[in-house]
This record gives C-alpha cells, structure tokens and sequence, in this order.
C-alpha cells in the first residue's frame, strides 16, 4: 500500500492543516493561487473551500455541494 501520509511544516493545527488541504485541492484542480493568473479561483471559491477544509480537520462534516 502506498504511503499516504502528508507532511505539514509548522504546527499541526487546525488551521494549518487545513491551509495545506486547501493548497492540495487548489493545485489538484488545476486553481492558481497567485494573483493575475488565468484561471485563479474567486474570492467565494477560496474561502468556501478552505472553510470546508477547515471544517474537515475539526472532524465536521462539511455540507454536500
């Protein structure tokens, strides 16, 4: 079985756990984060997704989209 386990720098937190689960689905779905890029996620995009990765780490079940 292949080794799944993810790596964070930091603390463990909630929240920078979840910034890194953000950062995995924003490259995974082909969202650049930098500002100006074609492509880059709006402003709706971005905290949604990071609030249901937030909600993830807490073992909360975000709603189904």
């Amino acid at each position: 079985m292949a080794d799944t386990s993810i790596t964070f720098q930091g603390n463990g937190s909630p929240q920078a756990v979840a910034l890194r689960l953000f950062e995995i689905i924003a490259k995974t779905e082909g969202k650049p984060l930098e500002h100006g890029k074609t492509g880059a996620p709006d402003t709706d995009w971005i905290l949604n997704t990071y609030w249901r990765c937030l909600r993830t780490t807490q073992g909360l079940q975000p709603p189904k989209t």
